[in-house]
């Protein structure tokens, strides 16, 4: 009842141009059903489907992860929002993300009869946590956590170097500046499992392969990474 009623008082409106949705449903990431959450008006859709990539992994060569799962295309509208999510404090946009890369890790986790053990996000700098006051991968992780009913782990991974942004520097300096920056807690926990690994945005790999590396080092036996868009 009291979720009805912030429908009542907030109804969702289309993320692409803030209409309001006929047949609005309460967003509730904690259940396993959120196939009937809505996010656009019926004009809106065909953008959608144009950025939405129909349950796209690519199978990932010389990395210490070997999968990566997408939904998104990050150009135009998608990354305008996954920026807005990420340095503008927007984090309703996490609802969007999540329910869409969540329903992509099950159908790949379905399509192979992968068993996931572990969550574990990309951490971001303590310095630049405070400065931004969250971690948006942390809260796409949670999301998809519960929605999928595995455990998250939050603070097994850790970022011990305030290094510059990825996003400022050209590619070719990226693998060097996520060189070291990572350490792992709870290695005893990680021995022999699979772990997905969330972060918000892949563009040439070099934070979660390094990631993936102290993760591997410290006893996982395999990393699959999911995001929430790729950059091409």
């Amino acid at each position: 009842m009291f979720s009805k009623f912030l429908d009542f008082l907030y109804p969702q409106k289309c993320i692409f141009c803030g209409s309001l949705l006929n047949n609005y449903i309460s967003i509730n990431l904690g259940q396993n059903d959120t196939q009937n959450v809505e996010f656009t008006c019926k004009n809106c859709k065909l953008k959608l489907q144009y950025y939405k990539r129909d349950y796209e992994k690519y199978l990932v060569k010389n990395k210490y992860f070997d999968m990566l799962i997408y939904s998104f295309k990050y150009t135009g509208k998608i990354r305008d929002f996954l920026l807005d999510f990420k340095f503008k404090d927007k984090q309703f946009f996490s609802c969007f993300f999540s329910h869409y890369l969540a329903n992509d890790i099950k159908k790949y986790l379905k399509e192979t009869n992968t068993k996931i053990d572990y969550i574990i996000a990309v951490p971001i700098s303590f310095r630049r946590y405070l400065e931004r006051g969250y971690n948006q991968s942390w809260i796409i992780a949670d999301q998809i956590s519960k929605n999928l009913n595995i455990c998250c782990f939050k603070f097994s991974l850790i970022k011990i170097k305030h290094n510059k942004r990825q996003s400022e520097l050209e590619h070719k300096f990226r693998a060097k500046n996520a060189s070291n920056a990572y350490i792992v807690k709870r290695t005893n926990q990680l021995n022999n499992k699979t772990i997905l690994l969330i972060d918000d945005i892949y563009t040439t790999g070099a934070t979660v392969n390094e990631c993936s590396k102290v993760l591997i080092k410290a006893g996982a036996k395999r990393i699959i990474v999911a995001t929430c868009a790729r950059a091409f």
